[in-house]
């Protein structure tokens, strides 16, 4: 490479120049391209107000599927029963 020479003067407005365009290129550099802003808890809140209901509803959802069958069989169980009492009643008075 050719080194070239230069008296001071025209350093000194190379030099110049430069700084020019580097202070001026400096706010284009700096400027963001997104906002870059601090939310707040709001939107925060919100979500896990959100999450802890569908959470619920879930298992609500998975109880009622495990509570449902057990209750249909608890009352299968006590209407055989009521049965079974109505026909020991009249299977009881019909014999005296």
């Amino acid at each position: 490479m050719k080194k070239i020479k230069m008296n001071n003067k025209e350093r000194s407005i190379m030099i110049n120049n430069r700084a020019l365009i580097l202070f001026s290129s400096l706010p284009m550099i700096m400027a963001p391209l997104s906002a870059h802003a601090y939310i707040g808890l709001g939107p925060g809140m919100t979500m896990i107000g959100s999450f802890f209901s569908l959470i619920i509803g879930v298992l609500i959802v998975v109880g009622m599927i495990f509570i449902l069958p057990m209750r249909m069989m608890l009352k299968k169980r006590k209407a055989k029963k009521k049965a079974d009492a109505i026909s020991n009643k009249t299977d009881g008075s019909s014999g005296q």
